[in-house]
């Protein structure tokens, strides 16, 4: 198994009208996504100044952990939901960190280039730690 733990950051931005649609899902799943084996921590962020764009942030003991994540009926009941209210755009940034605190930062980006990312967010559902 992968001996790295992985930080996750994803930015989501919805059709306005679906905001809420989203919200509830995120909270309705939030707990069992929490609870997941291998999840250390998640928590969604909504944006100060755009209100239809979230991001959220995790934590996984490893990539391995990730992937089953990402293989299970939780996560596609979750993702069959949110897909759909997407307006179109996300980013994935993935922040690789070691045990020894050697951080190697990569990012992959869908439908946009960037040359920044500035995040300024306000706690939306609480945390896990």
């Amino acid at each position: 198994m992968n001996d790295q733990m992985l930080i996750r950051i994803v930015q989501l931005t919805f059709k306005e009208e679906h905001t809420s649609e989203f919200l509830d899902n995120f909270e309705r799943n939030k707990n069992e996504i929490r609870a997941f084996e291998g999840c250390l921590h998640v928590t969604l962020l909504q944006d100060s100044d755009i209100p239809n764009k979230f991001f959220t942030y995790s934590k996984w003991e490893s990539q391995d952990h990730l992937e089953n994540y990402r293989r299970s009926q939780l996560f596609k009941k979750v993702w069959a939901k949110t897909k759909p209210l997407f307006s179109g755009v996300y980013r994935l940034l993935m922040i690789w960190t070691s045990l020894v605190n050697t951080v190697v930062f990569k990012a992959l980006i869908n439908n946009h280039t960037t040359n920044q990312l500035v995040i300024s967010a306000k706690v939306r559902c609480g945390t896990n730690t």
